[in-house]
């Protein structure tokens, strides 16, 4: 499975007029088709925008350990459709990625099945063998115990399943997230289907040494819109906690098609072997991927 994610960041006005999505301040940044990507971002002033990014992403150290739960929202489809929900460590500032996460994907029928899996750029995402279904709640990680030595875990709590494999991996350690997202598969983005809510909690990830929440981590929030600017997913403020927020699905319709020449954008990212595009304006730069998978 293959997801694209280029965050950007802008200037809030009134209404959202003045987007500025940025690409990989490094150049370039990759995911496969169908996949989830994770959006590659330099958090500037004011709000981060991404085409197929909504969640949390805290940069600004070294990341070593990220961690958080949620619940698999029941999805409504009536057609080809996926969301990929996961928490991952790199890719917001640089052109590497490692995450693990749950992902959605409707046939062309409607009918939705659902999966586990992890994914290392710049390698297409790997099926994780667990029986997944709606409303089970799941707790992901990712730590690294020694230089380059990488766990991946995912558990299964409401079915008691779990998951757990070591890799070898080259991070720059240069960011956390915990993102829902909208997969690409090809150079086309899937449509988001209507996954209601997403409940994210217990996030927490290792930066410098030290376990954090995403609030003591000073994560920045990361909304994501279609082509008009109309917002597809919008995560809501950290809860009193600092480890909790809920992504909530909005009735706009999602972008199908990626087209690097339009709307002002130039290829300035590669995602797995794919450029993405980037809306231009005033800001910082960033950029971004994602998870991706090939049927």
């Amino acid at each position: 499975m293959k997801i694209w994610k280029i965050l950007a960041a802008v200037l809030f006005v009134s209404a959202v007029t003045a987007v500025t999505v940025f690409a990989h301040p490094v150049g370039t940044r990759g995911h496969p088709a169908e996949q989830v990507t994770n959006p590659a971002i330099n958090v500037g002033r004011g709000l981060n925008f991404s085409d197929n990014w909504a969640g949390y992403v805290a940069t600004g150290g070294s990341f070593t350990s990220v961690s958080g739960s949620w619940v698999v929202p029941q999805v409504s489809a009536t057609g080809t459709s996926s969301d990929a929900t996961w928490v991952g460590i790199g890719g917001t500032t640089s052109s590497d990625l490692i995450q693990t996460g749950t992902r959605a994907v409707a046939n062309n029928n409607g009918k939705v099945s659902y999966q586990a899996w992890y994914e290392i750029l710049p390698a297409n995402s790997q099926n994780i063998p667990l029986t997944i279904s709606a409303g089970d709640s799941i707790t992901a990680s990712i730590s690294r115990p020694s230089a380059n030595q990488w766990t991946i875990s995912l558990i299964d709590s409401t079915t008691g399943q779990n998951y757990q494999t070591t890799v070898t991996y080259s991070s720059s350690l240069s960011s956390a997230e915990w993102i829902e997202e909208m997969p690409v598969r090809g150079r086309s983005f899937i449509p988001l289907d209507n996954f209601g809510q997403v409940q994210f909690s217990a996030l927490s990830a290792i930066k410098d040494g030290t376990l954090l929440t995403p609030a003591q981590a000073n994560a920045q929030s990361v909304v994501m819109v279609n082509s008009l600017n109309q917002v597809l997913a919008q995560p809501s403020a950290l809860g009193s906690d600092g480890a909790s927020f809920t992504v909530t699905r909005t009735a706009s319709t999602s972008t199908q098609t990626i087209s690097p020449l339009s709307r002002g954008r130039r290829v300035v990212v590669v995602v797995h072997g794919f450029a993405p595009h980037s809306r231009q304006g005033r800001g910082k730069t960033g950029g971004g991927f994602g998870e991706r998978f090939d049927e």
